[in-house]
């Protein structure tokens, strides 16, 4: 690409890039809330089932007089309990990805903003 193909930049395009930021910023905080709620939610349902498990398990390996070692009863949980394990990393794989869209936005706001105030201070220095 050569010089020609870029647009300046200019205070409008600036102040549109500023809005656009702003705006998926409160679109994303309302997102990672969201996404924060049900993360909570997955890994107390996660947790809750595990130690239902364990105890199940344990019982279960008793009643057929069997000896409950802590690895066996370890391996039937993380059986019993796999899909509140993938749904409950979903929530969180979702919650850190929100999270990082959130830190570039911001970041991309930031240098709006300084870019705004540098156009502003060369425009003083230019037209003064």
């Amino acid at each position: 690409m050569s010089a020609e193909d870029y647009e300046p930049l200019t205070y409008v395009r600036i102040e549109a890039g500023i809005r656009e930021a702003i705006n998926r910023l409160a679109d994303l905080n309302k997102k990672y809330a969201e996404a924060a709620d049900d993360l909570a939610e997955k890994e107390v349902l996660y947790k809750r089932h595990v130690a239902e498990a364990f105890i199940i398990c344990a019982e279960r390996l008793k009643e057929a007089g069997e000896r409950p070692t802590e690895k066996r009863v370890s391996i039937q949980v993380d059986l019993e309990t796999s899909d509140d394990f993938r749904s409950y990393r979903r929530a969180e794989a979702m919650f850190k990805s929100i999270g990082k869209a959130l830190e570039v936005t911001r970041s991309r706001l930031d240098a709006m903003r300084s870019l705004l105030v540098n156009a502003r201070v060369l425009e003083g220095h230019v037209g003064g």
